[in-house]
């Protein structure tokens, strides 16, 4: 058997052989069905009236946001009442009847914003992370006085910036995330989607000492992360899993009822079993590594099979993670089998 390169027969065998079935719902925005990363987010967003669309019927999340548009999701996000206004706008190149003329003076009015010192306000102009990050924590009161300086090492954020406290906070209390070589972009100008997600995050911080909207969420970021598996959209379904493993770790923390923790446990233990699923994947896609691969999935069952002890709920859930755990270790076996045969 002639011997072929690893990454070629893997993804033509375990490409194939993902097929888990995605988690049904009803997706509000016709660009934002339930396979995409910023799903969950949008769908809460919307469902709380923070986000409207577009008339035809779209979201648009990969579209750059831009002052106007954040200012609103930052204000009906925050809970912040923003009325009509009754005089003049302050800035020249914000009429007092276009849509967003009362979000601008709102957040001037409370300190959110100042203007540019001409007069204007730009409210077309683009936002990036940390221009985002300051105005939505100011909006929620939140000190960041305490997030001056890190331990951690951060390659692309100067610690002496003015935007360090409130990128700080927002990696640690998991607003952001790396991206990858402890990369978390500050000067980047986000998308609707982006923004959305972030805001999202917030509201769920706010709520972290309510375990029963915690365990709502992780579980639809279990269903996301499955969603976004079943397209290989790994790093996605990796950070969803792990959002849904933050907010079970942060129930588990908060409530006190010592009824509902093995509940809690197994959604732990399923965010967990999904998140090393994942693993394992992008171990054989990212890596060609089918051994480790093998070692990986073995252990996802493991955990898996934790999950539906805790909670005989999740049963259809971990057996599914457990299928698709025993696929991936005949495929690798296979492929480890063939490769041993050589030539």
């Amino acid at each position: 058997m002639q011997n072929k390169n690893i990454k070629s027969v893997l993804f033509s065998l375990l490409i194939t052989a993902l097929i888990i079935p995605s988690v049904a719902s009803a997706a509000t925005f016709v660009d934002v069905p339930e396979t995409h990363k910023h799903y969950v987010a949008v769908e809460y967003l919307k469902g709380s009236e923070v986000i409207g669309g577009y008339d035809d019927g779209t979201f648009k999340p990969d579209n750059t946001i831009n002052r106007a548009e954040v200012l609103k999701i930052i204000l009906q996000g925050s809970s912040i009442e923003s009325p009509e206004l009754e005089g003049e706008s302050e800035f020249s190149d914000v009429q007092k009847d276009v849509w967003f003329a009362k979000f601008i003076m709102k957040a001037k009015e409370i300190g959110i914003v100042k203007g540019n010192p001409d007069g204007t306000f730009a409210p077309a102009r683009s936002v990036n992370k940390v221009e985002l990050l300051k105005m939505l924590l100011i909006a929620n009161n939140v000190d960041v006085s305490n997030y001056a300086t890190s331990d951690q090492t951060f390659l692309d954020a100067d610690k002496d910036a003015w935007y360090f406290p409130y990128l700080n906070f927002a990696q640690e209390t998991g607003l952001i995330r790396f991206t990858g070589e402890a990369k978390l972009e500050p000067s980047k100008e986000l998308t609707r989607g982006e923004v959305a997600d972030i805001m999202y995050l917030l509201i769920a911080l706010k709520k972290q000492n309510s375990s029963k909207f915690l365990l709502e969420q992780a579980e639809l970021q279990v269903a996301s992360a499955m969603n976004l598996l079943n397209v290989r959209e790994y790093d996605d379904a990796y950070n969803a899993a792990d959002i849904a493993y933050d907010f079970s770790n942060q129930a588990l923390n908060v409530d006190k009822n010592e009824a509902n923790k093995p509940t809690i446990q197994s959604a732990i233990k399923l965010a967990e079993s999904i998140k090393q699923l994942i693993d394992a994947y992008r171990m054989i896609v990212q890596q060609s590594n089918c051994q480790g691969a093998i070692e990986l999935a073995n252990t996802t069952k493991v955990t898996a099979t934790n999950a539906w002890e805790f909670n005989n709920d999740v049963q259809k859930v971990a057996r599914l993670i457990k299928d698709q755990a025993d696929s991936l270790i005949a495929q690798c076996e296979e492929y480890l089998a063939g490769e041993g045969e050589g030539e």
